[in-house]
């Protein structure tokens, strides 16, 4: 009692929360590392393509110099990988895997170590532990792509960070190339534009996935427009909640929370742009 004496649980918040239709975003925070001298708060951002991975994004907000650790736990039974300096981790048990994907070129020590889970009172047992440090000044973000891995000679796939511009700190923002499909993931502050390479946007969260056979995915919520290369491609004259839409399988699909806010919405442009782009 006496490490806690005087220390209520932090109270923590969910700032946002979408649950559509092919995908599900959350973002939540705490400040639970408000006693430091320097007030740091940990906030969360979780999307989840539906049927195929979850990116999970870890950010301490604050200042100064700070030592970070990041711990994911898993199941007794479950085997690490050989290696914990892989790119990609493979945890496996004798029917499934799943693949823990970090950031390219994230600077953090990675390692595995050995844990204990109780799932009954009064019995112990040991499950292995997935450990990320830094030491880094704030704000400082990580991220993680978690995947199943349905076949062994899937490749997870390559997740990078994109930088923003100088005026748009903001703004973060993820590709992932996964099997044939390229996907870009946007974080934002709420009701700010900003731009990342010829990504532009107001949008708190954006995603788009484009892949063979003209198969894509666009998600926009909490913003008014989207832009790439200066040419506009979706435009509200209102903040959306959210807005989904794409063509996949031979089929359109469209989902919006709010269709009398649309003015204007044409992908072509973008999709021809990123035939011959690396952004």
């Amino acid at each position: 009692a006496g490490l806690v004496a005087g220390h209520g649980l932090p109270a923590t918040g969910v700032e946002k929360w979408i649950a559509g239709e092919r995908f599900a975003f959350l973002k939540a925070s705490h400040p639970g590392y408000g006693r430091l001298r320097e007030h740091v708060v940990h906030r969360r951002c979780i999307f989840n393509l539906k049927s195929h991975y979850f990116l999970v994004t870890v950010q301490a907000l604050g200042g100064g110099n700070h030592r970070l650790d990041l711990y994911w736990h898993f199941a007794p039974g479950v085997v690490p990988p050989s290696s914990a300096q892989d790119s990609a981790l493979i945890w496996r048990t004798e029917n499934a895997a799943l693949s823990i994907l970090p950031v390219s070129d994230h600077g953090w020590s990675q390692d595995f170590s050995e844990g204990r889970v109780s799932s009954v009172y009064g019995k112990e047992v040991t499950a292995p532990v997935l450990h990320f440090r830094s030491s880094a000044t704030l704000p400082a973000e990580f991220a993680v792509l978690i995947q199943p891995m349905r076949e062994e000679a899937t490749s997870p796939g390559k997740l990078v960070r994109m930088e923003a511009d100088a005026k748009n700190q903001g703004a973060r923002a993820y590709r992932l190339n996964r099997h044939e499909d390229c996907h870009f993931i946007f974080f934002a502050e709420s009701g700010k534009d900003w731009q990342v390479g010829p990504w532009r946007s107001d949008a708190e969260f954006m995603f788009c996935c484009i892949g063979p056979g003209g198969r894509r995915h666009w998600v926009l919520s909490g913003g008014s427009y989207a832009e790439f290369g200066g040419q506009r491609f979706i435009s509200c004259h209102r903040a959306i909640d959210r807005l989904e839409i794409g063509f996949d399988k031979g089929n359109k699909f469209r989902y919006c929370s709010d269709e009398s806010v649309l003015d204007y919405l044409s992908d072509q442009t973008v999709i021809a742009a990123l035939a011959g782009s690396s952004d």
